[in-house]
């Protein structure tokens, strides 16, 4: 994975060699009021058919609530996300075929993309590089995908770190191009838009395959499996029943979107249910995530216990202060997580979502 924060439709990602292990210094504009202050609304995910119209309800509670935030991108609201949706759903409509593939850790851009995705009508297809180029060539394959979104910064690092990409390249759609391209006037369209009228949205027609995601591949090559939107709301809706959110209530994002369970938990939970989060492209990099924590005042962490278990070894008593709801899943909590946060942690809990 790539420490690499996102890719907005105005801004262009820094160059790889400039992307520091940790956070800028400087979040100042993430720790200020609105982002720490209680949203004022209960966390709740409206009625709805589709994740799109789902999306076009919760913003329109509040389009000034803040609801995503990276280290490159900064904080952004409602309003900032349907912008960005605005400016990039020409491009994609242009595209051939029902799929569009994203290749994207968890980032503002890639929350942004696959909302636009179906706006635009398509089906985005998430691809898993830790899967390896013959599954990910596979996967593109039966499903006829064309073009596929990344980011070269992604690309370079990946390059950097010997993944094989051969025979990929000629179906990437680089976000720093698309944003270098996008001529001025569409961009002021769309933030004029976003204020005056969501009609270009409300209008969508999204396809019946909210999105389809690959198996791991144990048993055999990976694969396709698409998820309705049914059958995410139906989660989602789930969750928040189950577990009483906060509205002040703000989640470290780390988990990639190429998995069900970062998905569902760290990119559409937010942004459909109206909680805040944070991104780190990186899970594997506990240091970095430990001060994010810190810095935008989490209270809620998902992911595996692998890399809570590393987070929790690095980290200071008061950098994980905030945290009172840790979400585990994907594989067997093992006891000694437990101790640690009972002992280091008393007010925090643990939440085990694992079971075969």
């Amino acid at each position: 994975t790539l420490p690499w924060g996102s890719c907005s439709w105005h801004q262009e990602a820094a160059p790889a060699e400039a992307l520091p292990e940790d956070p800028p210094k400087d979040t100042s504009e993430a720790l200020e009021d609105p982002w720490t202050r209680p949203a004022g609304l209960p966390p709740l995910v409206p009625a709805g058919r589709t994740i799109a119209e789902v999306f076009l309800r919760q913003a329109a509670r509040d389009p000034e609530r803040p609801v995503l935030a990276d280290a490159t991108s900064g904080v952004k609201t409602y309003r900032d996300v349907i912008t960005g949706i605005l400016a990039l759903k020409p491009a994609m409509e242009a595209l051939p075929g029902p799929y569009v593939g994203i290749m994207l850790p968890a980032s503002v851009g890639s929350a942004i993309l696959f909302l636009t995705a179906l706006f635009a009508g398509k089906t985005p297809v998430i691809l898993n590089w830790t899967a390896g180029l013959r599954n990910m060539i596979q996967g593109l394959d039966l499903l006829k995908v064309q073009q596929v979104f990344t980011a070269r910064a992604l690309i370079t690092r990946l390059e950097g770190q010997g993944v094989p990409l051969q025979g990929l390249e000629e179906r990437f759609i680089y976000l720093e191009d698309l944003a270098k391209g996008m001529p001025l006037p569409r961009k002021l369209w769309a933030k004029a838009m976003s204020w005056l009228s969501w009609a270009p949205l409300r209008q969508a027609r999204p396809t019946d395959s909210a999105v389809v995601l690959f198996t791991s591949g144990s048993e055999n090559v990976p694969k396709a499996v698409p998820l309705s939107h049914g059958n995410l709301l139906a989660n989602l809706r789930d969750i928040t029943e189950a577990i009483h959110f906060r509205e002040d209530d703000r989640i470290v994002g780390f988990l990639p979107p190429f998995h069900s369970f970062g998905l569902t938990c760290t990119t559409l939970l937010p942004l459909l249910a109206g909680l805040r989060v944070v991104y780190h492209p990186n899970p594997m990099e506990a240091r970095a995530l430990s001060r994010i924590i810190f810095r935008y005042r989490c209270t809620l962490m998902v992911g595996t216990p692998t890399f809570l278990h590393a987070i929790l070894r690095v980290s200071k008593d008061d950098q994980l202060q905030t945290l009172r709801l840790v979400v585990t899943g994907a594989e067997k909590c093992p006891e000694p997580l437990y101790e640690t946060i009972s002992r280091r942690w008393p007010h925090m809990v643990i939440l085990e979502g694992y079971g075969i």
